[in-house]
């Protein structure tokens, strides 16, 4: 049996920004958010660009944040539309997760060689969707 999924790199933060703007044109996006430094790749771009237009209501989101970190959070204003849960940890992952329109993004942070990788491969995203389901209902509500 062939495979013919391809899975399309990302590089730098040029390529990071590319795949948070194509987010935008979903209705919906489900966001595991564990990167607590992701300024240090992005600059102001997902706090003053990317955030506004992610939470200004032509879409649903789901986050799951580590802990209680506030100051990711969408704003309270709508939280029917912009849901957010947070995970206890420990641990830390310079990382995010995106999964919209039959896709699963990976986002490495990594300050040697930031990249994020997209996966449309059917079974992979469903994968995903199944894991992130259980998560939020594990998850700490606000």
């Amino acid at each position: 049996m062939k495979n013919t999924s391809s899975i399309p790199m990302y590089l730098d933060k040029k390529g990071i920004m590319e795949v948070y703007e194509a987010s935008l044109k979903s209705d919906a996006v489900d966001i595991v958010c564990m990167s607590h430094n992701y300024q240090a790749v992005l600059g102001d771009y997902f706090d003053n660009t990317y955030a506004p237009r992610l939470y200004d209501n032509c879409r649903q989101t789901r986050e799951i944040l580590p802990q209680k970190d506030l100051k990711n959070a969408s704003p309270e204003s709508d939280r029917k539309k912009h849901q957010v849960r947070y995970v206890t940890t420990n641990e830390t992952s310079e990382s995010d997760m995106m999964i919209f329109d039959n896709k699963v993004v990976l986002i490495s942070f990594s300050h040697e060689s930031p990249f994020a990788i997209v996966i449309s491969d059917k079974e992979i995203v469903n994968g995903f969707k199944v894991r992130f389901a259980a998560l939020w209902k594990a998850c700490e509500v606000e």
